[in-house]
Protein backbone atom coordinates (compact mmCIF):
# COMPACT_ATOMS: atom_id res chain seq x y z
CA UNK A 1 0.00 0.00 0.00
CA UNK A 2 2.72 2.49 0.75
CA UNK A 3 4.38 1.68 -2.63
CA UNK A 4 0.95 3.06 -4.33
CA UNK A 5 1.04 6.24 -1.62
CA UNK A 6 -1.82 4.91 0.51
CA UNK A 7 -1.44 5.19 4.69
CA UNK A 8 -1.33 2.63 6.03
CA UNK A 9 -3.66 2.39 9.84
CA UNK A 10 -3.15 -1.44 10.75
CA UNK A 11 -1.09 -3.67 8.91
CA UNK A 12 -3.06 -7.15 8.58
CA UNK A 13 -1.64 -9.78 6.38
CA UNK A 14 -5.20 -11.45 6.49
CA UNK A 15 -6.64 -8.42 4.47
CA UNK A 16 -7.20 -10.19 0.62
CA UNK A 17 -5.45 -13.69 1.56
CA UNK A 18 -6.96 -16.99 1.67
CA UNK A 19 -9.00 -16.42 -1.58
CA UNK A 20 -11.24 -19.38 -2.23
CA UNK A 21 -13.52 -20.29 -5.68
CA UNK A 22 -15.15 -23.54 -6.02
CA UNK A 23 -13.90 -24.77 -9.41
CA UNK A 24 -16.60 -26.67 -12.13
CA UNK A 25 -15.57 -28.87 -14.88
CA UNK A 26 -18.09 -29.17 -17.85
CA UNK A 27 -18.75 -32.74 -18.88
CA UNK A 28 -21.33 -33.00 -22.02
CA UNK A 29 -23.20 -36.00 -23.73
CA UNK A 30 -24.43 -35.85 -27.18
CA UNK A 31 -28.57 -36.97 -26.92
CA UNK A 32 -31.00 -38.28 -29.16
CA UNK A 33 -32.56 -35.59 -31.48
CA UNK A 34 -35.06 -34.04 -29.81
CA UNK A 35 -34.65 -34.53 -26.19
CA UNK A 36 -32.35 -31.50 -25.00
CA UNK A 37 -32.26 -27.39 -25.30
CA UNK A 38 -30.87 -26.84 -29.22
CA UNK A 39 -30.92 -23.08 -28.88
CA UNK A 40 -32.02 -22.87 -32.57
CA UNK A 41 -35.15 -24.76 -31.80
CA UNK A 42 -35.33 -22.96 -28.65
CA UNK A 43 -34.95 -19.75 -29.18
CA UNK A 44 -38.27 -18.97 -31.35
CA UNK A 45 -41.27 -16.54 -30.93
CA UNK A 46 -43.16 -19.50 -30.86
CA UNK A 47 -41.91 -20.97 -27.66
CA UNK A 48 -41.57 -17.62 -26.50
CA UNK A 49 -45.48 -16.63 -26.84
CA UNK A 50 -45.88 -19.96 -25.32
CA UNK A 51 -44.23 -19.00 -22.29
CA UNK A 52 -45.72 -15.42 -22.34
CA UNK A 53 -49.33 -16.48 -22.57
CA UNK A 54 -49.33 -19.68 -20.74
CA UNK A 55 -46.34 -19.87 -18.82
CA UNK A 56 -45.22 -23.40 -20.31
CA UNK A 57 -42.38 -24.37 -22.81
CA UNK A 58 -38.75 -24.75 -22.71
CA UNK A 59 -38.48 -20.97 -21.81
CA UNK A 60 -39.39 -22.31 -18.21
CA UNK A 61 -36.69 -23.90 -17.67
CA UNK A 62 -35.04 -22.87 -14.60
CA UNK A 63 -32.23 -23.16 -15.98
CA UNK A 64 -30.60 -26.63 -14.23
CA UNK A 65 -33.01 -29.26 -14.65
CA UNK A 66 -31.26 -31.21 -11.78
CA UNK A 67 -29.22 -30.75 -8.70
CA UNK A 68 -27.25 -34.02 -6.51
CA UNK A 69 -24.44 -33.58 -4.23
CA UNK A 70 -21.91 -36.34 -3.74
CA UNK A 71 -19.14 -37.85 -2.38
CA UNK A 72 -17.79 -40.52 -4.69
CA UNK A 73 -14.87 -41.27 -2.82
CA UNK A 74 -16.80 -42.27 0.45
CA UNK A 75 -19.95 -45.18 0.23
CA UNK A 76 -21.49 -45.85 3.55
CA UNK A 77 -21.55 -49.67 4.47
CA UNK A 78 -25.45 -50.56 4.12
CA UNK A 79 -24.61 -53.50 6.18
CA UNK A 80 -24.27 -51.03 9.24
CA UNK A 81 -26.97 -49.43 10.20
CA UNK A 82 -25.24 -46.68 11.95
CA UNK A 83 -23.04 -45.97 8.81
CA UNK A 84 -24.16 -42.77 7.51
CA UNK A 85 -23.02 -40.99 4.07
CA UNK A 86 -19.99 -39.11 4.45
CA UNK A 87 -20.30 -35.04 3.74
CA UNK A 88 -20.34 -34.18 0.16
CA UNK A 89 -17.67 -33.40 -1.57
CA UNK A 90 -18.87 -32.53 -5.41
CA UNK A 91 -22.29 -30.64 -6.63
CA UNK A 92 -23.87 -32.10 -9.38
CA UNK A 93 -26.07 -29.66 -11.72
CA UNK A 94 -27.66 -30.89 -15.13
CA UNK A 95 -28.44 -29.11 -17.75
CA UNK A 96 -30.58 -29.91 -20.47
CA UNK A 97 -28.77 -28.18 -23.48
CA UNK A 98 -24.45 -28.26 -24.36
CA UNK A 99 -24.02 -25.33 -23.47
CA UNK A 100 -24.61 -23.06 -26.39
CA UNK A 101 -21.04 -22.32 -27.40
CA UNK A 102 -19.29 -19.40 -27.56
CA UNK A 103 -22.38 -17.95 -25.50
CA UNK A 104 -20.99 -19.79 -22.50
CA UNK A 105 -18.09 -21.66 -22.94
CA UNK A 106 -15.66 -19.40 -24.19
CA UNK A 107 -17.00 -16.24 -22.03
CA UNK A 108 -15.81 -18.53 -19.08
CA UNK A 109 -12.46 -19.67 -20.63
CA UNK A 110 -12.82 -23.23 -21.67
CA UNK A 111 -11.13 -24.08 -24.67
CA UNK A 112 -13.26 -24.01 -28.08
CA UNK A 113 -14.57 -27.41 -28.59
CA UNK A 114 -15.83 -28.51 -25.09
CA UNK A 115 -19.55 -26.98 -25.70
CA UNK A 116 -19.77 -27.01 -29.85
CA UNK A 117 -19.19 -30.14 -30.65
CA UNK A 118 -22.31 -31.49 -29.99
CA UNK A 119 -25.81 -29.11 -30.32
CA UNK A 120 -28.24 -31.87 -28.69
CA UNK A 121 -26.56 -32.36 -25.57
CA UNK A 122 -27.20 -32.42 -21.53
CA UNK A 123 -24.38 -31.00 -19.73
CA UNK A 124 -22.95 -32.15 -16.19
CA UNK A 125 -21.26 -29.27 -14.01
CA UNK A 126 -18.94 -31.33 -11.53
CA UNK A 127 -18.18 -28.84 -8.92
CA UNK A 128 -15.42 -28.86 -5.92
CA UNK A 129 -17.49 -28.10 -2.74
CA UNK A 130 -14.75 -27.35 -0.94
CA UNK A 131 -11.45 -26.52 -2.61
CA UNK A 132 -7.92 -26.59 -0.64
CA UNK A 133 -6.33 -24.66 -3.13
CA UNK A 134 -6.19 -20.83 -2.23
CA UNK A 135 -5.41 -17.30 -4.13
CA UNK A 136 -5.12 -13.90 -2.56
CA UNK A 137 -6.28 -10.14 -3.82
CA UNK A 138 -4.01 -7.85 -3.72
CA UNK A 139 -3.44 -3.98 -4.93
CA UNK A 140 -1.21 -4.04 -8.54
CA UNK A 141 -1.70 -0.53 -9.25
CA UNK A 142 -3.89 2.69 -9.36
CA UNK A 143 -6.65 1.09 -11.21
CA UNK A 144 -6.84 -3.32 -11.17
CA UNK A 145 -6.03 -5.39 -8.40
CA UNK A 146 -4.65 -8.45 -8.80
CA UNK A 147 -6.85 -11.31 -8.27
CA UNK A 148 -5.22 -14.89 -8.33
CA UNK A 149 -7.37 -17.86 -7.30
CA UNK A 150 -4.91 -20.44 -7.73
CA UNK A 151 -7.26 -22.55 -8.81
CA UNK A 152 -6.11 -26.68 -8.63
CA UNK A 153 -3.14 -25.75 -6.97
CA UNK A 154 -3.35 -28.10 -3.67
CA UNK A 155 -3.10 -31.63 -5.35
CA UNK A 156 -5.90 -32.57 -2.81
CA UNK A 157 -8.38 -31.17 -5.18
CA UNK A 158 -7.85 -32.74 -8.85
CA UNK A 159 -8.50 -36.40 -6.84
CA UNK A 160 -11.90 -35.00 -6.00
CA UNK A 161 -13.42 -33.76 -9.71
CA UNK A 162 -11.83 -37.24 -11.29
CA UNK A 163 -14.00 -39.00 -8.65
CA UNK A 164 -17.14 -36.88 -9.58
CA UNK A 165 -16.00 -36.86 -13.52
CA UNK A 166 -16.31 -41.01 -12.91
CA UNK A 167 -19.24 -40.96 -10.96
CA UNK A 168 -21.06 -38.97 -13.84
CA UNK A 169 -19.44 -41.09 -16.58
CA UNK A 170 -21.05 -44.14 -14.65
CA UNK A 171 -24.41 -42.62 -14.22
CA UNK A 172 -24.58 -42.13 -18.04
CA UNK A 173 -23.09 -44.84 -19.26
CA UNK A 174 -25.76 -47.33 -17.68
CA UNK A 175 -29.64 -47.16 -17.89
CA UNK A 176 -32.04 -45.49 -17.36
CA UNK A 177 -29.50 -42.52 -19.16
CA UNK A 178 -27.29 -44.59 -21.61
CA UNK A 179 -30.86 -44.93 -23.82
CA UNK A 180 -30.58 -41.15 -24.11
CA UNK A 181 -27.21 -40.87 -24.96
CA UNK A 182 -25.79 -41.50 -28.47
CA UNK A 183 -22.35 -40.60 -28.75
CA UNK A 184 -19.15 -40.34 -26.23
CA UNK A 185 -19.01 -36.52 -25.12
CA UNK A 186 -16.28 -34.37 -26.13
CA UNK A 187 -12.80 -34.83 -26.60
CA UNK A 188 -12.21 -36.00 -23.07
CA UNK A 189 -13.28 -39.11 -22.04
CA UNK A 190 -12.99 -41.42 -19.18
CA UNK A 191 -11.78 -44.67 -18.56
CA UNK A 192 -15.34 -46.61 -16.60
CA UNK A 193 -14.61 -48.64 -13.54
CA UNK A 194 -14.82 -51.98 -13.80
CA UNK A 195 -18.28 -53.55 -14.51
CA UNK A 196 -20.18 -50.72 -16.38
CA UNK A 197 -22.36 -51.48 -19.66
CA UNK A 198 -20.12 -49.63 -22.03
CA UNK A 199 -20.60 -51.76 -24.93
CA UNK A 200 -19.55 -49.97 -27.76
CA UNK A 201 -18.30 -47.10 -26.24
CA UNK A 202 -14.28 -46.67 -26.45
CA UNK A 203 -11.81 -46.64 -23.09
CA UNK A 204 -9.32 -44.55 -22.75
CA UNK A 205 -6.44 -43.78 -19.87
CA UNK A 206 -6.93 -43.88 -16.74
CA UNK A 207 -5.27 -40.24 -16.06
CA UNK A 208 -8.21 -39.11 -18.54
CA UNK A 209 -10.25 -37.50 -15.76
CA UNK A 210 -7.25 -35.55 -14.43
CA UNK A 211 -6.37 -34.24 -17.75
CA UNK A 212 -9.79 -32.64 -18.15
CA UNK A 213 -10.10 -31.41 -15.11
CA UNK A 214 -6.69 -29.58 -16.09
CA UNK A 215 -7.78 -28.26 -19.23
CA UNK A 216 -11.56 -27.53 -19.14
CA UNK A 217 -11.96 -26.70 -15.29
CA UNK A 218 -13.60 -23.28 -15.32
CA UNK A 219 -14.49 -20.63 -12.29
CA UNK A 220 -17.80 -21.91 -9.91
CA UNK A 221 -17.95 -17.89 -9.00
CA UNK A 222 -18.42 -18.43 -5.39
CA UNK A 223 -15.26 -16.61 -4.26
CA UNK A 224 -14.84 -16.25 -0.46
CA UNK A 225 -12.59 -15.71 2.03
CA UNK A 226 -10.90 -12.56 1.82
CA UNK A 227 -12.50 -10.65 4.22
CA UNK A 228 -12.85 -13.72 6.76
CA UNK A 229 -14.94 -13.26 9.85
CA UNK A 230 -13.28 -15.17 12.62
CA UNK A 231 -12.71 -14.80 16.69
CA UNK A 232 -10.44 -12.31 18.29
CA UNK A 233 -7.35 -13.26 17.63
CA UNK A 234 -7.80 -15.80 14.56
CA UNK A 235 -4.97 -16.35 12.39
CA UNK A 236 -7.16 -15.56 9.33
CA UNK A 237 -8.54 -13.05 10.82
CA UNK A 238 -9.83 -9.83 9.59
CA UNK A 239 -13.21 -8.71 11.16
CA UNK A 240 -14.60 -10.15 14.06
CA UNK A 241 -17.59 -12.94 13.81
CA UNK A 242 -19.05 -11.25 16.55
CA UNK A 243 -19.06 -7.24 16.20
CA UNK A 244 -17.44 -7.25 12.61
CA UNK A 245 -15.19 -4.91 13.93
CA UNK A 246 -11.98 -4.73 11.93
CA UNK A 247 -9.17 -6.58 14.06
CA UNK A 248 -6.32 -4.66 15.55
CA UNK A 249 -8.40 -1.57 14.75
Amino acid sequence: MRALNIPVVHHNAAVGANLRDQVTVPIVYKTKKGLSYDPQNVTTSANMWQYLAAGKGPFRSPGFEGLAFANPTTVPDASDPSSTPARPTVQLSLCCGGGWGSGVGLRYGCPKGVFDQFPEAVTVLVTLLRPQSHGHVTLSGARDPEIDPQYLCDPADVPVLEAGIRLVDRIFRNKPLSQFVTGVRTNYNVKPDPGDDCAGTPRTAPNAPALTVRSAAMPGYSPVGTCAMCPVGGRTAVVDSETLAVEGV
